[in-house]
């Protein structure tokens, strides 16, 4: 019950007091219901209702089919804040549709240096992102825009106009000089 939460909550932020010289805003630490979400680190941790489908072969041959409740923890990578942070590097402009910006701290650096600048931030994501459920859509997000960003800055550097002559070039994961 919602007693014992706020009674633990306390307990916690007693604990973090005395033990880290920490003191928590009381208002930081929220009691939220598991259905609604926690955000914690990029991560949406909430509990989903499946109705799972039992089929099994019974006796006499007959093909039986069962519908079933269950309950999943499910952690989900927050897309939202994902843009964030990448509005926070300038990387991306925009809420609804996030535009991909060049990305200019690489201006100076070769392109192989930034292409493995690139694959390194790529592989740390994935990384970062491996137990979400909605991992693949994320990573292709952090992707495309990574390498958006990247085409946008090697159009502007060797005056080509237009990422899709870049990606002409030098293929989607822009390996080619």
């Amino acid at each position: 019950p919602r007693e014992d939460a706020v009674d633990i909550r306390k307990q916690i932020i007693e604990f973090c007091e005395r033990r880290f010289g920490i003191r928590l805003d009381n208002s930081k630490v929220e009691i939220e219901h598991i259905t609604r979400g926690i955000q914690f680190l990029d991560h949406i941790i909430s509990r989903r209702v499946i109705h799972p489908t039992l089929r099994y072969t019974a006796t006499g041959g007959n093909v039986v089919s069962q519908k079933g409740v269950a309950t999943l923890l499910s952690v989900t990578a927050s897309l939202q804040q994902c843009i964030r942070q990448f509005r926070r590097l300038e990387f991306v402009k925009g809420d609804k549709d996030p535009e991909p910006l060049p990305c200019t701290p690489m201006l100076y650096s070769g392109q192989a240096h930034t292409n493995s600048q690139m694959n390194n931030l790529l592989e740390t994501m994935a990384d970062w992102y491996k137990y979400a459920d909605n991992r693949k859509k994320v990573v292709g997000f952090c992707a495309y825009v990574i390498r958006s960003s990247l085409a946008k800055l090697y159009a502007a550097r060797y005056r080509l106009k237009s990422r899709a002559k870049v990606y002409g070039i030098a293929s989607r994961d822009l390996s080619r000089p």
